[in-house]
């Protein structure tokens, strides 16, 4: 793992904490780096970005199954994630995770 990789891992740790608890962190974690290597190979950006982290945690509810199936879905169809994170917004779903990044603020963005 590069030092920038690593770095990015060690600012989202706080996030993924928040939205999953302790003890799927480090799965979480190793998902959205597999994730954000994908990304690049099918984008081309270095960063996964963070709305697209924030929608595959605000859907998963703590489920590392279907956190895959949001992951996929980044990397397929960014709208259909999109789509589907907003509906779980409305329905109530992720509020802890929400609460979480709307009282950090800016402060996860990655660098």
């Amino acid at each position: 793992m590069t030092t920038k990789s690593k770095d990015r891992r060690d600012d989202r740790k706080p996030r993924v904490i928040a939205a999953v608890g302790a003890n799927l962190a480090g799965p979480v974690l190793d998902l959205l780096e597999l994730t954000e290597l994908a990304w690049h190979n099918l984008v081309g950006e270095e960063v996964l970005p963070d709305d697209i982290i924030d929608d595959i945690l605000a859907v998963s509810e703590g489920n590392l199954a279907t956190m895959m199936m949001a992951a996929r879905h980044a990397l397929l169809d960014r709208k259909d994630l999109k789509v589907w994170a907003e509906d779980a917004s409305l329905q109530g779903d992720g509020a802890r995770f929400r609460r979480f990044v709307q009282g950090h603020g800016a402060s996860h963005k990655a660098g």
